[in-house]
């Protein structure tokens, strides 16, 4: 009887060890996972920034030119242009 008790023990304790093993696996590719999640977030980032940096020049290139064009025409053209409305509208 204390034959059969001791292995029950021993299997127990095996079982124990066994999900313990698995528990320390599964955290540790969690851990890889989430690594590769946040480098790969991080990449995603620096090159949204590179693209919102190009952006941002292009519009202010825009920016500036459509200041230059405004300051070339003059009001009278404006006035007497068939388009002159549309193109307050985009002179602003």
């Amino acid at each position: 009887m204390l034959y059969a008790l001791g292995e029950i023990v021993l299997v127990v304790i095996g079982i124990l060890i066994a999900l313990q093993i698995n528990t320390w696996n599964e955290e540790r590719q969690n851990r890889q996972q989430e690594k590769g999640l946040v480098s790969t977030l991080r990449q995603e980032f620096l090159t949204n920034r590179l693209v919102l940096n190009e952006v941002l020049t292009r519009l202010e290139k825009t920016r500036k030119a459509n200041i230059a064009l405004k300051r070339s025409i003059s009001p009278s053209f404006l006035r007497g242009n068939v388009y002159s409305h549309y193109l307050k509208y985009l002179l602003i």
